[in-house]
């Protein structure tokens, strides 16, 4: 789900006119690898994989026509983003963006993913949705 939200958002919330995807299902219906391809307008697309067997990097990478995106594993609660701009493109260092992760509160002795302290903001931000009785969030519509 991650993958496949990070991709919409890279594309601006377009949609894939194509979609096709390899997955390994396992003996309890889980998908423990999965390979999508998403085909955009324009001959764009995004590789997306996941995997519950194997331990991939886990970065997000977004390449576009003037640079490239970075965004470190786990990409879905990182600590740093770097801008690369393709040389001759524009006169543009390369930019890095760095994030600290939210201490741990006291009655939690760990998590179970690197950097999932992260995730203290989504799950801060679904339990005020949550009390206000919302069906979606403003800042991630159901419909991007």
């Amino acid at each position: 789900l991650y993958t496949i939200h990070m991709a919409l958002i890279a594309f601006d919330g377009e949609k894939p006119e194509r979609v096709q995807a390899l997955a390994d299902i396992g003996e309890t219906g889980v998908d423990l690898r999965t390979n999508i391809l998403l085909g955009f307008s324009g001959g764009r697309s995004a590789v997306l994989s996941c995997s519950l067997r194997e331990n991939l990097v886990g970065d997000a990478v977004v390449y576009g026509t003037q640079g490239t995106l970075n965004i470190a594993s786990p990409f879905l609660c990182p600590t740093e983003a770097t801008i690369t701009p393709h040389q001759g493109v524009r006169k543009v260092e390369r930019q890095i963006f760095k994030h600290a992760v939210p201490s741990i509160p006291d009655k939690i002795q760990t998590y179970n993913l690197v950097n999932s302290a992260g995730l203290s903001y989504e799950a801060k931000a679904v339990s005020d949705l949550v009390a206000m009785k919302a069906l979606e969030s403003p800042a991630v519509p159901l419909e991007l």
